[in-house]
């Protein structure tokens, strides 16, 4: 019993803490903020990081983690939280780890060894029939465009698609609309590509990762395999049973057993909100409005 109080006694004092976060996010909407790319507003979106930043720094329940297990322990207890908020208003939050996809903007600097298998998995998990096709469009969206000469004619009609990368899911799914225009391959559909993307970030956290990722970094080996791999806690890339190749192909990719980075997603009536918190350094390192 007594466990349970302690247990009850910290989420109800998370929740608080979160709760002085959305009524500040609130206090912002009643400004009517909104997002664009104005300078004006650039630095309004700094000054908002970095007074919620000095909110959560004091939740000891986000602070105190130190260690891949703590932060396993953390998702799971506060993934997700509906907070009324008034009588008939919720927010709906979500904690999940920052660094659990691949950053698909990084496409440019990836080894051919690298796209080799990003091929093959969307080839032979996924029947693409084109796959090397699908990845030219994404070299076309991601690479500097001083200098180089596209792949595709994806460019041709919005010049401007992909100048700094691909911002979005949004932006996403036009490159997989023209994929799909040229290739008559529906199959990339299929493909979960919000469980294994994003599209910001440089580091992969072992033990945060969706299991697809394991099917893409790992590729011989079975699902059964699969499965008791990804359902242990690891302190380092050590203690995972792999042999050198396949570790090879994780610290290639910057998988790393502990990246204590958390994305908390805040959802206000259809304003949507995210908040990429950096554990160690205790602070804001992204904040947008998203859609």
């Amino acid at each position: 019993i007594l466990r349970k109080s302690i247990a009850l006694l910290v989420t109800l004092f998370f929740i608080l803490s979160i709760s002085v976060v959305v009524s500040y996010i609130l206090e912002i909407q009643k400004r009517s903020f909104e997002l664009t790319e104005s300078s004006k507003d650039i630095i309004q979106l700094q000054a908002v990081a970095l007074d919620v930043s000095r909110i959560i720094k004091k939740i000891p329940q986000i602070n105190d983690i130190n260690s891949s297990k703590d932060l396993a322990n953390f998702l799971d207890s506060f993934s997700q939280i509906p907070l009324p908020i008034a009588d008939d208003l919720i927010a709906n939050i979500e904690i999940s780890s920052a660094a659990n996809k691949i950053n698909i903007n990084s496409f440019p600097k990836w080894t051919a060894k690298q796209k080799e298998l990003f091929l093959n998995y969307l080839q032979n998990r996924y029947q693409l029939s084109q796959p090397q096709f699908f990845l030219d469009i994404i070299q076309d969206l991601t690479t500097n465009k001083k200098n180089y000469y596209p792949l595709t004619s994806i460019l041709n009609d919005n010049p401007k698609f992909g100048e700094s990368g691909i911002y979005g899911f949004d932006e996403f799914m036009m490159a997989i609309d023209y994929y799909i225009k040229n290739s008559l391959d529906y199959n990339i559909l299929n493909v979960p590509w919000r469980k294994i993307i994003t599209f910001s970030g440089n580091e992969i956290d072992l033990n945060q990762m969706d299991e697809e990722l394991w099917y893409l970094f790992l590729p011989n080996r079975s699902k059964d395999e699969i499965k008791n791999l990804k359902n242990k806690i690891y302190k380092n890339l050590k203690d995972i049973e792999l042999d050198d190749e396949e570790k090879k192909i994780l610290k290639s990719f910057n998988v790393k057993a502990f990246v204590p980075k958390i994305d908390i997603k805040i959802e206000i009536k259809n304003q949507k909100i995210k908040l990429e918190y950096d554990i160690s350094k205790k602070k804001i390192i992204n904040y947008k409005f998203i859609t």
